[in-house]
């Protein structure tokens, strides 16, 4: 059975028509694919009709996240867990700067809820730096 086409048109609202850069795994390819349009390689026809396509088809998929979305097609273990940083390495990740930094912010905040050193404490302290590592890595080496 096919996905429904309206998430194919929300994939290519959310993120092909967008000034921002992307980040994560699909991220990277849809940059790659909105250099091209730019630069006249390919018709935004066929990129579209593409897109239609492979959702038709179940080859990608769509979900908005916390620091995104997401195009892997079926469950996402870590996703119904809330855990979110490991959007941060998956292949159909669509990370937005934007709420990269919005994370931060958040999970800087939540910190401040916690005693040093506490389990809770801890978890947050790990997300946050692997939100930081993340960002140092890849979002302000383009800035």
């Amino acid at each position: 059975m096919g996905m429904p086409m309206a998430v194919a048109n929300q994939l290519l609202s959310d993120v092909l028509f967008r000034e921002a850069p992307l980040f994560g795994g699909t991220g990277s390819y849809i940059e790659k694919q909105k250099a091209r349009l730019k630069n006249g390689e390919v018709c935004i026809e066929d990129v579209r009709a593409d897109t239609l396509n492979r959702v038709k088809n179940c080859e990608i998929s769509y979900r908005p996240t916390f620091l995104g979305g997401c195009s892997k097609v079926g469950r996402c273990d870590y996703f119904l867990l809330g855990d979110f940083t490991e959007c941060l390495i998956c292949e159909g990740a669509i990370i937005q700067p934007e709420k990269v930094g919005h994370a931060i912010e958040a999970m800087t905040e939540e910190l401040t809820l916690y005693s040093y050193g506490s389990g809770e404490y801890q978890v947050v302290n790990g997300d946050l730096e692997r939100l930081l590592s993340f960002k140092a890595r890849f979002i302000d080496k383009d800035v």
